[in-house]
């Protein structure tokens, strides 16, 4: 009995995997068409699949904003520029 259970979950946890494999592009909620290089890749739950950009993009997604991705540079004089929210300050 305890290898029938153990078996059964088993497979369900392929069945689950195989299901996830085909999805390449998620488009968020907010019409972002995300790749696993995305930093919200992996944390989005709600979403559409798509098995490339080019059909994500051509059902009115569009790519996240690069600006959002800069990175935060410090200057010499302490103040700090970049990032989410553009300048930061000190």
């Amino acid at each position: 009995m305890r290898k029938r259970m153990i078996f059964a979950i088993f497979i369900l946890l392929v069945e689950v995997a195989v299901a996830n494999a085909d999805v390449v592009v998620k488009k968020s909620t907010s019409e972002i068409c995300h790749t696993e290089s995305s930093p919200y890749y992996f944390r989005l739950r709600n979403y559409t699949s798509y098995p490339s950009l080019e059909e994500c993009m051509d059902s009115g997604g569009r790519l996240l904003n690069a600006a959002k991705l800069e990175p935060v540079t410090e200057h010499p004089d302490g103040t700090k520029s970049g990032g989410r929210r553009g300048f930061l300050g000190k």
